[in-house]
């Protein structure tokens, strides 16, 4: 992220630089030259300015930096812009159309080979390859590719540690002088071990008499024995040895607190195909701790006519709702959410517009704690910057002390990382 931010600061310099130079030199036209030294110095000729130095010395840097993981060099500050064709057809088809992975393993990276095929009467050549989140390393071709060739490309895939879910990426290839063209990467991340559930609560006081232990359950999916070979932190009392289809693990809450209450425990098994599972611990808050900012008004129904017609991107009504008396800041049962909630996760900038323009509260927070910025992160950077300008807290957080920093960071949105960075969210 900071290199492709760096990039960008050394484009607009070289900008600046460069129209300061073009000034100098309409003002002050250069004599004609004395020739050339035997050794080329970067000092400015008769007639230059400071500006024209400047001009060559960042020019001249920028043609010795390249980067071989994201592109070619700058070869010359002075040449023509890379230009085309929004609406051309795509210069290049993959083979298979869709990169999958097919079965894959929980924590265990998977790499498929494809075919780009150019399918232009031209060479082409692929600049660079943008992954949509960092679990997905594209390894594309740096050589030109010939008119109706084709070139291998290594697309690497890393789950998580959650089983039992269907992945989809994208990688978008930026290519020379054409519009990008993006590929769908997906993998199927299998549940070989069930682990249910695979979060729970810790208690308030974890040292208290009669604290039931929390009940963890394993189970094959296979119908095949395996054993649990370890729990890190030791939080379990008596793990149990033998091999089996099911296993019931009990969370000593005693033990836990002496393992200084991690939010992650980490279960083993001798299954190939499951070799380790995370439970997730939600931490009561301490008395010390800040708790939750409580709402600013009180649940409401099911739901309520402005939120449907929000979600149904109905401007029309919203309008005649707030012009009727409808309380903007009303939140539904379920999750305790607000219709600007709902605009912003929808990036409906008009709803938006329309329900602060009513005295929205951009700071209501939902069941929990979550305020209208988490759901705009998700969406567009647009509707970030929005709602920071109409008062959002960027440092607010939510009942498990995240912030819509760490939001956006999970969201891989690195324009919205840099603008609450620019508003003053705490990276700590």
């Amino acid at each position: 992220m900071r290199r492709s931010w760096n990039s960008i600061g050394w484009c607009a310099s070289l900008a600046v630089v460069i129209a300061a130079a073009s000034n100098a030199s309409a003002q002050n036209p250069p004599k004609p030259a004395p020739p050339a030294p035997a050794t080329p110095t970067l000092g400015p000729g008769p007639g230059s300015t400071d500006a024209v130095k400047k001009a060559r010395e960042v020019k001249e840097l920028l043609t010795s930096q390249q980067s071989s993981d994201q592109g070619p060099k700058i070869l010359d500050a002075n040449a023509p812009q890379e230009t085309y064709d929004p609406n051309e057809p795509p210069a290049i088809q993959f083979d298979p159309p869709i990169a999958n992975l097919g079965e894959m393993m929980a924590n265990v990276s998977k790499t498929v080979t494809i075919k780009i095929k150019n399918v232009t009467d031209k060479a082409i050549r692929i600049t660079k390859a943008i992954p949509g989140c960092g679990c997905t390393t594209p390894n594309w071709p740096k050589d030109p590719i010939a008119p109706g060739a084709s070139a291998d490309c290594e697309i690497t895939l890393a789950p998580g540690a959650k089983q039992g879910i269907k992945l989809s990426k994208r990688v978008t290839f930026q290519i020379e002088n054409h519009a990008p063209v993006v590929l769908t990467v997906e993998g199927d991340v299998v549940a070989f071990v069930t682990m249910t559930p695979d979060m729970i609560d810790g208690p308030a006081d974890p040292t208290a008499a009669g604290i039931a232990p929390g009940e963890i359950v394993l189970e094959s999916t296979e119908g095949k024995a395996f054993k649990i070979t370890a729990v890190e932190p030791p939080v379990v009392k008596n793990p149990p040895m033998d091999a089996a289809t099911k296993h019931v693990l009990l969370i000593d809450w005693s033990m836990w607190d002496a393992a200084g209450r991690q939010p992650k425990v980490l279960v083993k098994t001798d299954n190939e195909k499951a070799p380790s599972m995370t439970l997730l611990i939600k931490r009561a808050l301490n008395a010390g701790q800040i708790p939750p900012t409580p709402p600013v008004t009180p649940p409401g129904p099911g739901t309520t006519d402005l939120i449907n017609a929000v979600r149904a991107s109905d401007l029309a009504k919203v309008s005649a709702l707030i012009a009727s008396g409808a309380d903007v800041n009303e939140r539904d049962r379920a999750g305790q959410r607000t219709a600007l909630y709902w605009a912003a996760k929808s990036g409906n900038r008009a709803a938006m517009e329309a329900l602060v323009a009513a005295k929205a509260d951009a700071n209501v927070k939902d069941r929990q704690g979550r305020t209208p910025l988490w759901g705009a992160v998700e969406n567009d950077l647009g509707s970030v910057q929005f709602l920071v300008d109409k008062g959002a807290n960027v440092n607010a957080r939510d009942q498990i002390n995240s912030t819509p920093l760490l939001w956006a960071a999970g969201f891989g949105k690195p324009e919205t990382v840099a603008f609450l960075l620019s508003k003053g969210a705490d990276v700590k």
